[in-house]
């Protein structure tokens, strides 16, 4: 796989993933887990889930309130958040 091949890969891997998204988000503002828990009221492991990508293929109205209520907590446009979640397709989709 050529240098270029791989950057293009991960670039779009990185903007694929809404997990990975904020999970990049809340470290750029040096905030950890535990603070983000306390701000959101989302229990930490819901959040390590979320950022490990558990919830990238969830388009439910559950998935969009986690992404919308950690986005507005970082401080992020909460709806560009969500569309990153719906840019993902569901697991059913993928053949």
């Amino acid at each position: 796989m050529s240098k270029t091949t791989r950057n293009t890969k991960s670039k779009q891997d990185a903007e694929g993933s809404v997990g990975r998204y904020l999970a990049d988000q809340r470290r750029l503002r040096k905030i950890s887990l535990d603070e983000l828990a306390t701000l959101t009221k989302i229990p930490r492991r819901s959040l390590e889930r979320l950022e490990a990508g558990l919830f990238d293929d969830l388009h439910d109205g559950f998935a969009r309130g986690f992404v919308r209520t950690v986005a507005q907590a970082l401080g992020l446009d909460s709806e560009d958040a969500v569309m990153r979640l719906m840019r993902e397709p569901p697991e059913d989709a993928v053949e």
